[in-house]
């Protein structure tokens, strides 16, 4: 919260003189009384911009995590037995989707979305409305 409230301070401080404009000018540099033969002129150099802390922007979260959550939770009920790794001693569900693996949602097919669903409906209500919502949000983030 902090960083975030010191980047509005700064740019709120910025913001001043892109609205007017106006700049303050640098401090006059003192003039030697020494006579010289050419007139010098001092070079004004720009002044320098004040830094503008950034503050970090992590990364949006998925919004199909909670949805992703509440499907893998069914399915370690429903399927955990064969399908996570953990547990599993059945190298062919494993090859399938295993759910200690952070890219099973990946691995599941529209045919395999059908064959879990079928599975699941056989066990409770909560756990298939769990996983049809998971197959429609990854379907639907999927490019055609």
């Amino acid at each position: 919260m902090r960083p975030l409230l010191l980047v509005v301070l700064l740019l709120s401080c910025a913001g001043d003189e892109a609205v007017t404009g106006a700049r303050r000018a640098p401090a006059p540099a003192p003039r030697a009384e020494q006579p010289t033969a050419e007139p010098t002129r001092a070079a004004a150099a720009p002044p320098a911009a004040a830094p503008v802390a950034v503050a970090a922007r992590e990364p949006a979260p998925d919004p199909r995590a909670q949805v992703r959550q509440a499907a893998h939770d069914a399915l370690a009920e429903n399927c955990g037995e064969c399908h996570e790794g953990h547990r599993s001693t059945n190298p062919k569900a494993l090859a399938i989707f295993d759910l200690d693996q952070p890219d099973w949602p990946a691995r599941f097919t529209p045919p395999r979305f059908e064959s879990a669903l079928r599975r699941l409906v056989k066990k409770s209500e909560p756990a298939s409305a769990a996983f049809v919502a998971f197959r429609d949000a990854e379907l639907a983030a999927r490019p055609n």
